[in-house]
């Protein structure tokens, strides 16, 4: 048998929010980490992998609309962005932490109707 590698995945990202702004819909979510991550004395949990990175996907009826890279932990989808997606029905938005040893792990997900 192979070895994935799975111990390396990344956990899915946690308490993801979507907030209609002036802005646009903007989303935020919380990290959560495999690697040191137990203390309770820290701000905000180490980030245990070389960057902080998260693909965010956009979809609609199950079609990708858009997909992105970040860096920090919230994007925002500005109103030409859906415009230019033109996206029907609600929407549903994907936000998976990406690790250098294992690529995006599992997706938390939420639906907005607009």
């Amino acid at each position: 048998h192979a070895f994935r590698g799975i111990g390396f995945r990344p956990y899915s990202p946690v308490h993801l929010n979507v907030e209609a702004e002036a802005s646009g819909l903007v989303l935020r979510w919380v990290r959560r980490a495999r690697i040191e991550a137990d203390g309770w004395d820290l701000p905000d949990i180490p980030l245990g992998e070389d960057l902080e990175e998260y693909r965010v996907r956009v979809l609609s009826n199950g079609d990708v609309l858009r997909e992105v890279t970040v860096t920090t932990s919230q994007w925002i989808y500005t109103d030409a962005m859906q415009i230019e997606d033109s996206g029907s029905g609600p929407l549903e938005f994907e936000v998976a932490q990406v690790s250098s040893r294992f690529g995006p792990g599992p997706a938390a997900r939420t639906t907005v109707t607009l």
